[in-house]
């Protein structure tokens, strides 16, 4: 075993990255590599990046030094190679690639041919594989760098997703992620949509259920609510939709096609025809123009609407968009202030559904366990998207099971399987 090289991945930044790492750690494992939990004990690091802010693009240098400074040879990958590739090529120890195929290519001449192998790639070390079924973005957000890193959207055809689903039944997953850059782009390239892939996915594979990443408000059509509410539980009721601001006038700036109006019809629409939906929305703070009239607009919109969750950002100006060139830019402390101000808010949304969900029964996907569980909290998600801890009873337990909802512990909820 010692002959076998190591990697350590490091990922930073969203699902499709988690993705993209996930897709890496099996291409390591099929051409006969070992991934490892702990940095020092591996032989290459890989750290995939993130641009989407100034704090994610620090963040991904900061673990790329730290890494080399440990003397271990990094490979790196994401975001930030295209963002800030001269800055990243000329580090000592650093091998940087654009895109994920030259990134296989580097992994394959590292690792020692063994011809005795087992050949069949091994599945996702999380308990709910992310499939990144999309690729790039084409909307231009004022303040969104991604298109001009991503490029615009490409599809993964239908046959292959039904393809990668089906080996994650054969391994026993309960849960796939469906993830992307921009998801509701699903398919334009090649006539089809965000639907149709679904409606394929309900009748061409069994996989117990399916999670929707994140999705823009234009995009959640009539048809993909119908889908969900007919599709027997199998798609999840949980919907995140971002909404960015609550006013119009930053909504215009941030070049967002909708209006303040859409959106609150469209979550109104969404609870009718899903009752038992739960709704996360991201929630831009300190964008330009943003005045306290524009922050109590925003902060009161998401206050009245059935929202169980948010993701809050602070506006981080990013070089090459157009948001970073608006007047009236907001001091950065006035900013973290208004962050502050809505993640508080977010808590107690978050409070307020967790209470209505206590007394009732959630299907939970347990994280994988490790070692010894028979002392300690078992963690996992619900349905709609609740983290939900229970004793280990002692025994086996699955991979999911159906757990009473007890009480409410921080942001979590503690639970009984039943």
């Amino acid at each position: 075993m010692d002959s076998v090289m190591k990697f350590y991945i490091s990922t930073l930044g969203c699902k499709a990255n988690q993705a993209d790492s996930d897709s890496i750690a099996s291409f390591i494992s099929f051409v006969g590599g070992l991934v490892v939990k702990v940095a020092d004990e591996a032989d290459i690091a890989i750290v995939n990046t993130c641009a989407v802010t100034s704090k994610a693009s620090y963040q991904s240098r900061q673990m790329i030094r730290r890494l080399t400074k440990k003397g271990i040879r990094v490979i790196v990958i994401g975001c930030d190679v295209r963002y800030e590739k001269d800055a990243i090529s000329v580090l000592e120890g650093v091998e940087a690639f654009e895109n994920i195929d030259e990134t296989f290519r580097y992994i394959s001449s590292l690792v020692k041919e063994d011809k005795d192998r087992d050949k069949r790639p091994k599945g996702p070390s999380r308990a709910r594989p992310f499939l990144k079924i999309q690729n790039g973005c084409d909307s231009f957000c004022s303040y969104c760098i991604v298109p001009y890193l991503r490029g615009a959207p490409s599809s993964l055809p239908p046959h292959e997703v039904i393809e990668k689903i089906k080996g994650f039944e054969e391994d026993g997953f309960y849960e796939v992620v469906l993830t992307g850059i921009h998801i509701g782009r699903y398919g334009r390239d090649m006539g089809l949509n965000l639907a149709s892939l679904l409606r394929s996915i309900l009748c061409e594979t069994n996989i117990p259920r399916i999670r929707l990443s994140s999705i823009e408000p234009d995009e959640v059509t009539d048809e993909i609510l119908e889908i969900i509410s007919s599709s027997g539980g199998r798609i999840c009721p949980h919907l995140h939709i971002p909404l960015q601001s609550g006013s119009d006038k930053i909504l215009r700036l941030m070049n967002r096609r909708y209006t303040s109006q859409d959106f609150y019809s469209l979550i109104h629409r969404i609870t009718e025809r899903l009752p038992s939906v739960s709704i996360g929305t991201d929630i831009i703070t300190g964008f330009p123009g943003e005045t306290e009239k524009e922050l109590e607009e925003t902060y009161d919109m998401i206050a009245q609407l059935p929202i169980s969750y948010l993701h809050v950002f602070t506006f981080s100006p990013r070089r090459g968009t157009l948001a970073e060139r608006l007047p009236d830019q907001v001091p950065e402390r006035i900013r973290k202030e208004r962050t502050l101000l809505f993640r508080s808010l977010s808590r107690r949304k978050r409070i307020e559904y967790l209470s209505r969900r206590v007394g009732g029964i959630a299907d939970v996907v347990f994280d994988l366990a490790k070692g010894d569980t028979s002392k300690r909290a078992r963690k996992g998600v619900s349905e709609d998207y609740i983290t939900v801890l229970v004793k280990d009873h002692g025994g086996p337990l699955e991979n999911h099971a159906l757990v009473r909802l007890e009480e409410i512990s921080g942001e979590c909820v503690l639970g009984s399987i039943l």
